[in-house]
C-alpha cells in the first residue's frame, strides 16, 4: 500500500475533534467538580493533545521521506538516503545533518517540537519541503504548539524551571490576579477573547492540513 499524508490528516481531525468534545465536557462540569478531578482531567487532556500532535507529526514526516501521496493529489517520491524510520528520528533529533552522520539504532525525539521539525524539514531534504517547512514555520499557528509544549513539560515535570516557563507566558492571555495552577492557563482566555485550548487545538488542525500539500 503507498504512503499517505491523507489518512494520518484525517485521523488526526477526527482525534482533535474528539478532544474538543473533551474539554467541552470538562468545562461545563467543572463547577460541580472537586477541584482535584478538575486538575487532573486537565491536566490528562493536555498531555494526550500533546501526544496526538506529537504522533501526527511522527508520521507525517517519515511519509513525506517514504514518498506519499499528497492532500493535493501529488505523489512525492522518497529522498535520498536511508529512510528507516531509526534514521530519520535520528536526523530529527540531532538537528543538522553534520551531527546526524553517526548511525543509531533508535533515537526517538520530541516529534512535535516545533522548531526541531522545522530544522528537519530542512535537514531531510524530502520533496515537499517547503510545503512542511511554510506548515510549521507560521509564527501565528506554531506559537500554539509551542504554548502547548511548555505547558505539557510542566505538568509532567513539575519544577521551579518548567513552573516560571508557563508564567513567562501569561502575557499572553487574561489571566486571574493571584497565584494560578500551570494546567488552569489553558482554559484562560488569549488576545482575541477565545480560550487557550481550543484556540491551541484550531492551529494545530491548520498546522496539519498545511502539511499535507506537495508544495505550499
Amino acid at each position: 500500500m503507498p504512503y499517505s499524508l491523507i489518512d494520518p490528516i484525517r485521523r488526526f481531525q477526527i482525534k482533535t475533534a474528539k478532544l474538543h468534545i473533551k474539554a467541552d465536557s470538562i468545562l461545563s462540569e467543572k463547577s460541580t467538580l472537586p477541584y482535584w478531578k478538575f486538575r487532573y482531567l486537565s491536566e490528562g487532556l493536555m498531555l494526550e493533545t500533546w501526544q496526538s500532535w506529537n504522533s501526527f507529526c511522527r508520521i507525517s514526516i517519515i511519509n513525506s521521506c517514504l514518498g506519499c501521496l499528497c492532500t493535493d493529489g501529488i505523489q512525492i517520491t522518497a529522498r535520498t538516503g536511508d529512510n528507516s524510520w531509526q534514521r530519520i528520528g535520528f536526523i530529527f533529533k540531532s538537528k543538522t545533518i553534520a551531527k546526524g552522520l553517526l548511525k543509531s539504532s533508535h533515537n526517538e525525539p520530541t516529534w512535535g517540537d516545533i522548531d526541531k521539525l522545522i530544522a528537519a524539514a530542512s535537514n531531510l531534504k524530502t520533496v515537499n519541503e517547503l510545503a512542511l517547512l511554510s506548515a510549521f514555520g507560521l509564527p501565528t499557528l506554531n506559537e500554539s504548539a509551542k504554548h502547548m509544549q511548555t505547558v505539557r513539560n510542566c505538568i509532567a515535570h513539575k519544577n521551579p524551571e518548567t513552573i516560571n516557563n508557563v508564567k513567562k507566558l501569561y502575557l499572553y492571555y487574561s489571566v486571574p490576579s493571584g497565584d494560578m495552577r500551570p494546567h488552569e492557563l489553558i482554559w484562560q482566555d488569549n488576545a482575541s477573547g477565545e480560550i487557550a485550548y481550543f484556540s491551541w487545538l484550531a492551529d494545530l488542525r491548520q498546522m496539519a492540513v498545511l502539511s499535507g500539500l506537495s508544495v505550499p
